[in-house]
């Protein structure tokens, strides 16, 4: 297997800041990625222990039912599972965990962590699971990194969230740019779904965009699709590309919509959808989703996600610090370095509260 990461150092004083350079995929290998016997490919295991490196990071993770690329259910756990074993130079043993919906599980995955000697947890629990996995590790010194919005840098709690707010953003801005006067949005009764409307509907009307909100399923839906939308109008989805494509598809005998937006876990669907195509999707600037939703593809098979590709970073990223920065690595002076990393996502940093800074561009699918 070839390895894939690659580091750069800047001097600030006489301090070594870390710059974190994951990647290239594209030019990789990989093997032996499907070799588990003991659980269904359809859900993240119980428990299980990949690896055998020095370093030891601890995953717990739940199934991802929310992810709009049409992915695996599994992808935070398969896309933790294939960082650990992209890291052949700076080898880690990854503990997997499928974290529960409630306190006693997370009390139990807490103490089952920390009797495995981890080092520091990554974790897409949400920000009261987050708050509470430190609070059970308070005393510990082990770090953790949330998807969550939990930073608590005094408990050692950084969060690296996909940042719906940024996303959101991105698409408000190109539609003021564009002169959209309304949108459509399409949405599903996911949470990640839920999150971007909420945050679109705000952002938009700051722009003064009108918009109207319409659920998957409902007879508005089908309303919109056989009918022509007023000029200078957009629709916006907050699904999967494979709905967007099926709605769009029905649409035949009606005006082409000029003004098509997906989300950001459309960067991590393989498939070719020709209805599709020019449609604005928001991504994090300098990413390597096109190569990582292809790798992970080839490995599993199926869809990866924004969440898993957030997990894939967060992976490689503990577990390759302790190798440049030793007993340093997991500080707030390395962690919030001004510098930065840049992993599939792309650039991000963490700022002295342990909260994570991306910034988002749009891009024209192809």
């Amino acid at each position: 297997m070839i390895n894939s990461v690659s580091i750069q150092f800047a001097h600030i004083g006489r301090l070594v800041v870390v710059f974190f350079c994951i990647l290239s995929l594209a030019a990789c290998t990989v093997g032996g990625v499907n070799d588990r016997k003991t659980s269904s490919a359809n859900q993240t295991p119980e428990a299980e222990r990949i690896g055998a490196g020095t370093v030891t990071v601890g995953l717990l993770v739940n199934d991802d039912y929310d992810g709009l690329s049409d992915g695996a259910v599994n992808a935070p756990y398969l896309a933790g599972k294939l960082a650990a074993q992209k890291l052949t130079k700076t080898p880690i043993t990854l503990v997997v965990r499928r974290a529960g919906n409630d306190g006693a599980s997370l009390r139990n995955n807490a103490a089952s962590l920390r009797s495995a000697n981890v080092d520091i947890i990554v974790t897409d629990v949400d920000a009261a699971q987050s708050a509470q996995l430190a609070a059970e590790l308070s005393g510990s010194l082990i770090p953790v990194i949330t998807l969550a919005q939990a930073a608590n840098i005094d408990r050692m709690l950084y969060s690296a969230p996909t940042d719906v707010p940024g996303e959101a953003g991105a698409i408000a801005e190109q539609a003021r740019a564009l002169k959209v006067k309304k949108a459509y949005i399409i949405r599903t009764e996911s949470a990640r779904s839920g999150q971007l409307v909420g945050q679109l509907e705000g952002q938009l009307a700051q722009k003064r965009i009108q918009t109207e909100t319409i659920y998957v399923g409902s007879v508005d839906v089908t309303s919109l699709q056989q009918r022509a939308i007023e000029a200078q109008s957009a629709i916006i989805f907050a699904t999967s590309p494979k709905f967007a494509a099926s709605f769009l598809d029905g649409r035949a005998g009606q005006p082409q919509v000029r003004t098509i937006f997906g989300n950001g876990d459309w960067a991590l669907d393989t498939n070719a959808y020709a209805s599709l195509v020019g449609a604005y999707i928001p991504t994090p600037t300098e990413n390597k989703l096109s190569s990582f939703a292809q790798l992970f593809k080839t490995s599993f098979g199926q869809n990866a996600s924004i969440r898993s590709a957030t997990i894939y970073d967060l992976v490689v990223l503990t577990g390759a610090l302790p190798q440049i920065a030793g007993a340093e690595a997991y500080t707030p002076r390395i962690l919030t370095n001004d510098k930065g990393f840049k992993g599939q996502m792309g650039w991000f940093r963490f700022d002295d509260e342990g909260r994570s800074i991306r910034k988002w561009i749009v891009v024209k699918r192809q």
